[in-house]
């Protein structure tokens, strides 16, 4: 059975790609702090969206979507195909055959993804 591990890294980075400056000097932007992840905060009214975990089929970045399959996410979508409005950063990090954990929420009638988090297949242990 193929493993699975949790990339902690965020899709959506605010801060962009790391880059050097004319110094060498690396401008990246600081690591999330660890209390930083809002882990503790359990309340509904503070979370937007739903939860689900998705597999990429395609990525169409010229209509800003991605296709998706998943299983059913309670209360919003039926398990099946389903394509999703993303920002230009999420497009990028997705690829066909990717997994990840989201969330999904409805904006003027489309589903977006956002809070995408990549998971990351390990080897197998044979």
């Amino acid at each position: 059975m193929k493993r699975l591990l949790f990339l902690t890294a965020t899709v959506a980075l605010a801060g962009g790609p790391a880059r050097a400056d004319g110094n060498g000097v690396s401008t990246a932007p600081p690591a999330a702090r660890a209390d930083d992840c809002h882990c503790d905060d359990k309340s509904p009214e503070k979370l937007r969206g739903f939860p689900f975990k998705g597999r990429v089929i395609a990525v169409q970045a010229e209509r800003g979507e991605v296709r998706v399959t998943s299983g059913e996410i309670p209360d919003a979508l039926p398990a099946g195909v389903h394509d999703f409005k993303a920002d230009k950063a999420v497009l990028a990090a997705l690829g066909p055959g990717r997994e990840f954990l989201a969330r999904t929420e409805q904006r003027k009638g489309e589903w977006w993804l956002f809070d995408v988090r990549l998971l990351v297949p390990l080897p197998d242990s044979h």
